[in-house]
Protein backbone atom coordinates (compact mmCIF):
# COMPACT_ATOMS: atom_id res chain seq x y z
CA UNK A 1 0.00 0.00 0.00
CA UNK A 2 1.07 3.19 -0.40
CA UNK A 3 0.95 6.09 2.36
CA UNK A 4 1.09 9.60 2.25
CA UNK A 5 3.87 10.41 4.52
CA UNK A 6 4.41 14.26 3.60
CA UNK A 7 3.46 15.51 7.49
CA UNK A 8 3.25 19.62 7.36
CA UNK A 9 3.65 20.28 11.32
CA UNK A 10 3.63 24.10 11.98
CA UNK A 11 2.93 24.08 15.85
CA UNK A 12 2.46 22.03 18.88
CA UNK A 13 -1.16 21.60 18.93
CA UNK A 14 -1.26 20.33 15.42
CA UNK A 15 1.62 18.20 16.66
CA UNK A 16 -0.31 16.58 19.20
CA UNK A 17 -3.44 16.39 17.60
CA UNK A 18 -1.78 13.99 15.19
CA UNK A 19 -0.41 12.05 17.75
CA UNK A 20 -3.93 11.76 19.35
CA UNK A 21 -5.34 10.42 16.15
CA UNK A 22 -2.71 7.84 15.53
CA UNK A 23 -2.65 6.70 19.31
CA UNK A 24 -6.50 6.06 19.10
CA UNK A 25 -6.50 4.28 15.74
CA UNK A 26 -7.92 0.47 16.21
CA UNK A 27 -5.55 -2.44 16.04
CA UNK A 28 -6.76 -2.91 12.38
CA UNK A 29 -4.82 0.44 11.83
CA UNK A 30 -1.96 -1.21 10.15
CA UNK A 31 1.25 0.16 7.90
CA UNK A 32 -0.61 -0.83 5.06
CA UNK A 33 -3.96 1.52 5.80
CA UNK A 34 -4.26 4.36 3.67
CA UNK A 35 -3.21 8.39 5.58
CA UNK A 36 -4.24 11.07 4.47
CA UNK A 37 -2.50 14.78 6.29
CA UNK A 38 -3.36 17.96 5.55
CA UNK A 39 -5.41 16.68 2.15
CA UNK A 40 -1.79 15.61 0.22
CA UNK A 41 -4.14 13.17 -1.61
CA UNK A 42 -1.23 13.62 -4.79
CA UNK A 43 -0.40 10.01 -4.64
CA UNK A 44 -4.23 9.08 -5.87
CA UNK A 45 -4.17 11.36 -8.53
CA UNK A 46 -5.34 9.53 -11.55
CA UNK A 47 -7.81 9.65 -14.28
CA UNK A 48 -11.56 8.27 -14.83
CA UNK A 49 -12.50 6.60 -17.95
CA UNK A 50 -13.41 10.01 -19.35
CA UNK A 51 -10.10 11.05 -19.20
CA UNK A 52 -11.04 13.70 -16.24
CA UNK A 53 -8.55 13.73 -13.85
CA UNK A 54 -9.64 12.25 -10.21
CA UNK A 55 -8.51 11.63 -7.03
CA UNK A 56 -9.10 7.30 -6.06
CA UNK A 57 -8.31 5.31 -3.67
CA UNK A 58 -9.09 1.15 -2.88
CA UNK A 59 -9.28 0.47 0.91
CA UNK A 60 -9.24 -3.48 1.85
CA UNK A 61 -11.33 -5.33 4.00
CA UNK A 62 -9.66 -4.32 7.69
CA UNK A 63 -7.75 -1.36 6.39
CA UNK A 64 -8.02 1.47 7.80
CA UNK A 65 -8.48 5.44 6.26
CA UNK A 66 -7.14 8.06 8.49
CA UNK A 67 -7.72 12.02 7.86
CA UNK A 68 -5.16 14.12 10.46
CA UNK A 69 -6.01 17.78 8.96
CA UNK A 70 -5.52 21.01 10.72
CA UNK A 71 -7.23 23.69 8.13
CA UNK A 72 -10.80 21.77 7.42
CA UNK A 73 -13.43 19.62 8.39
CA UNK A 74 -13.68 16.50 7.02
CA UNK A 75 -17.21 15.78 4.69
CA UNK A 76 -19.04 12.76 3.15
CA UNK A 77 -20.60 13.49 0.00
CA UNK A 78 -24.17 12.32 -0.63
CA UNK A 79 -23.39 11.12 -3.81
CA UNK A 80 -20.76 11.14 -6.72
CA UNK A 81 -22.42 14.41 -8.63
CA UNK A 82 -21.98 16.18 -5.22
CA UNK A 83 -18.74 14.97 -5.03
CA UNK A 84 -17.80 16.32 -8.70
CA UNK A 85 -19.31 19.58 -8.02
CA UNK A 86 -18.65 19.50 -3.98
CA UNK A 87 -21.94 20.59 -2.99
CA UNK A 88 -20.59 20.85 0.54
CA UNK A 89 -23.84 23.11 1.82
CA UNK A 90 -26.76 20.47 0.74
CA UNK A 91 -25.33 17.23 -0.42
CA UNK A 92 -22.48 16.07 2.46
CA UNK A 93 -22.67 14.80 6.38
CA UNK A 94 -19.65 16.56 8.58
CA UNK A 95 -18.07 13.58 9.83
CA UNK A 96 -14.88 15.41 11.93
CA UNK A 97 -15.09 19.19 12.50
CA UNK A 98 -11.32 19.39 13.08
CA UNK A 99 -10.56 17.01 10.34
CA UNK A 100 -9.12 14.38 12.27
CA UNK A 101 -11.11 10.74 11.50
CA UNK A 102 -10.09 6.91 11.23
CA UNK A 103 -12.37 5.26 9.17
CA UNK A 104 -12.19 0.71 9.49
CA UNK A 105 -13.16 -0.83 6.15
CA UNK A 106 -15.83 -3.51 7.66
CA UNK A 107 -16.25 -7.61 6.61
CA UNK A 108 -19.19 -8.61 5.47
CA UNK A 109 -19.94 -10.01 9.17
CA UNK A 110 -20.68 -6.57 10.31
CA UNK A 111 -23.99 -4.01 9.55
CA UNK A 112 -22.04 -2.01 6.82
CA UNK A 113 -24.76 -2.50 4.26
CA UNK A 114 -23.41 0.70 2.38
CA UNK A 115 -19.38 -0.55 2.50
CA UNK A 116 -19.94 -3.85 1.25
CA UNK A 117 -22.84 -4.32 -0.09
CA UNK A 118 -22.96 -6.70 -3.17
CA UNK A 119 -19.26 -7.48 -2.35
CA UNK A 120 -17.83 -4.14 -4.89
CA UNK A 121 -15.25 -4.69 -6.78
CA UNK A 122 -12.64 -1.72 -7.98
CA UNK A 123 -14.02 0.66 -10.17
CA UNK A 124 -17.59 -1.27 -10.89
CA UNK A 125 -18.40 -1.46 -7.08
CA UNK A 126 -20.01 0.98 -4.68
CA UNK A 127 -17.67 3.65 -3.25
CA UNK A 128 -17.83 6.81 -1.04
CA UNK A 129 -16.82 10.19 -1.59
CA UNK A 130 -15.04 12.39 0.85
CA UNK A 131 -13.67 15.59 0.41
CA UNK A 132 -12.55 19.10 2.77
CA UNK A 133 -15.67 20.81 4.19
CA UNK A 134 -14.17 23.94 2.69
CA UNK A 135 -15.72 25.20 -0.46
CA UNK A 136 -12.26 26.43 -1.60
CA UNK A 137 -10.27 23.86 -0.71
CA UNK A 138 -12.47 21.10 -1.93
CA UNK A 139 -13.05 22.91 -5.17
CA UNK A 140 -9.12 23.13 -5.92
CA UNK A 141 -8.90 19.23 -5.54
CA UNK A 142 -9.44 18.26 -1.57
CA UNK A 143 -11.38 15.25 -1.78
CA UNK A 144 -10.86 11.55 -2.61
CA UNK A 145 -13.48 8.86 -4.25
CA UNK A 146 -12.63 5.30 -2.29
CA UNK A 147 -13.89 2.01 -3.76
CA UNK A 148 -14.02 -1.00 -0.47
CA UNK A 149 -13.34 -4.16 -1.33
CA UNK A 150 -12.80 -7.23 -0.57
CA UNK A 151 -8.89 -8.38 -0.02
CA UNK A 152 -7.18 -10.17 -2.82
CA UNK A 153 -4.57 -12.33 -2.56
CA UNK A 154 -0.74 -12.87 -4.30
CA UNK A 155 -0.44 -16.00 -6.48
CA UNK A 156 0.04 -19.21 -4.29
CA UNK A 157 3.46 -20.16 -3.96
CA UNK A 158 4.99 -23.26 -2.42
CA UNK A 159 6.78 -22.12 0.18
CA UNK A 160 6.53 -21.81 3.90
CA UNK A 161 5.74 -18.18 5.44
CA UNK A 162 8.77 -16.38 6.93
CA UNK A 163 9.37 -12.84 7.97
CA UNK A 164 9.58 -9.93 10.80
CA UNK A 165 6.22 -10.79 12.80
CA UNK A 166 5.33 -14.33 11.56
CA UNK A 167 6.39 -15.77 14.70
CA UNK A 168 4.02 -14.81 15.91
CA UNK A 169 0.60 -15.92 14.15
CA UNK A 170 -2.93 -14.64 15.25
CA UNK A 171 -4.07 -18.25 15.02
CA UNK A 172 -3.16 -21.98 14.10
CA UNK A 173 -6.04 -24.30 13.01
CA UNK A 174 -7.00 -27.04 11.32
CA UNK A 175 -7.17 -26.31 7.74
CA UNK A 176 -10.69 -28.57 7.26
CA UNK A 177 -9.49 -30.15 3.69
CA UNK A 178 -8.76 -27.67 0.71
CA UNK A 179 -6.64 -24.75 0.84
CA UNK A 180 -9.92 -22.39 -0.11
CA UNK A 181 -11.06 -22.29 3.20
CA UNK A 182 -8.64 -21.44 4.91
CA UNK A 183 -8.45 -18.41 2.44
CA UNK A 184 -11.46 -17.70 3.48
CA UNK A 185 -10.62 -17.52 6.90
CA UNK A 186 -8.00 -14.84 6.50
CA UNK A 187 -10.87 -12.87 4.12
CA UNK A 188 -13.35 -12.61 6.98
CA UNK A 189 -10.81 -11.96 9.47
CA UNK A 190 -10.17 -8.43 9.21
CA UNK A 191 -6.20 -7.94 10.73
CA UNK A 192 -5.36 -11.47 8.37
CA UNK A 193 -2.67 -9.73 6.27
CA UNK A 194 -1.60 -13.65 4.90
CA UNK A 195 -1.74 -17.33 5.64
CA UNK A 196 0.12 -20.52 5.36
CA UNK A 197 -1.70 -23.62 4.20
CA UNK A 198 -0.01 -27.08 4.89
CA UNK A 199 -1.15 -30.71 3.81
CA UNK A 200 0.94 -32.96 5.27
CA UNK A 201 0.70 -36.97 6.30
CA UNK A 202 0.14 -37.40 9.86
CA UNK A 203 2.28 -40.51 10.86
CA UNK A 204 0.39 -41.36 13.91
CA UNK A 205 -2.36 -44.49 14.23
CA UNK A 206 -2.45 -47.40 12.11
CA UNK A 207 -3.54 -45.33 9.06
CA UNK A 208 -1.77 -42.48 8.37
CA UNK A 209 -3.61 -39.55 7.24
CA UNK A 210 -3.52 -36.22 5.52
CA UNK A 211 -3.82 -33.25 7.75
CA UNK A 212 -4.02 -29.51 7.03
CA UNK A 213 -3.17 -26.73 8.96
CA UNK A 214 -4.50 -23.11 8.79
CA UNK A 215 -1.85 -20.50 9.98
CA UNK A 216 -2.67 -16.72 9.79
CA UNK A 217 -0.67 -13.75 9.99
CA UNK A 218 -1.59 -9.46 10.91
CA UNK A 219 1.90 -9.09 9.10
CA UNK A 220 2.68 -9.61 5.32
CA UNK A 221 4.59 -13.10 5.22
CA UNK A 222 7.32 -13.76 2.43
CA UNK A 223 7.09 -17.00 0.67
CA UNK A 224 10.08 -17.75 0.61
CA UNK A 225 10.77 -20.07 3.69
CA UNK A 226 11.80 -24.27 3.31
CA UNK A 227 9.03 -26.32 2.98
CA UNK A 228 11.24 -29.22 4.01
CA UNK A 229 10.78 -32.79 2.30
CA UNK A 230 7.23 -33.32 1.08
CA UNK A 231 5.99 -36.64 0.33
CA UNK A 232 3.34 -37.15 -2.78
CA UNK A 233 0.45 -35.31 -2.22
CA UNK A 234 1.69 -32.82 0.59
CA UNK A 235 1.76 -28.99 0.19
CA UNK A 236 2.79 -25.73 1.52
CA UNK A 237 1.72 -22.46 0.40
CA UNK A 238 2.12 -18.83 1.68
CA UNK A 239 0.21 -16.42 0.25
CA UNK A 240 0.03 -12.71 1.13
CA UNK A 241 -2.89 -10.27 1.32
CA UNK A 242 -1.96 -7.41 -1.82
CA UNK A 243 -1.09 -4.00 -0.90
CA UNK A 244 -1.64 -1.74 -3.41
CA UNK A 245 -4.17 1.00 -2.80
CA UNK A 246 -3.94 3.04 -5.85
CA UNK A 247 -6.51 3.19 -8.52
CA UNK A 248 -4.75 3.07 -11.81
CA UNK A 249 -6.75 5.25 -14.78
CA UNK A 250 -8.35 3.66 -18.15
Amino acid sequence: SYNISIIMISNTNTLFLLATILAAAPFSARADSIEIVNWDVSEFATTDKEGESINMAKAFVGETVTWSSSNCPLVEFDDESAFESCNIAAESTTLSEDGNYVLTVPSKKKKEPRMLRKGPKGKKGKARFYGCGEQTACDGGSKLKVFFSKKKFTKKVSASCEGEGTENPISVSPGKGRMRKCWKQCMMTAECLGFQYERKTNPEGKRPKMISTCTLYDVYPEATGETGDLLPKEKVFCLSVQTDNTVGGD
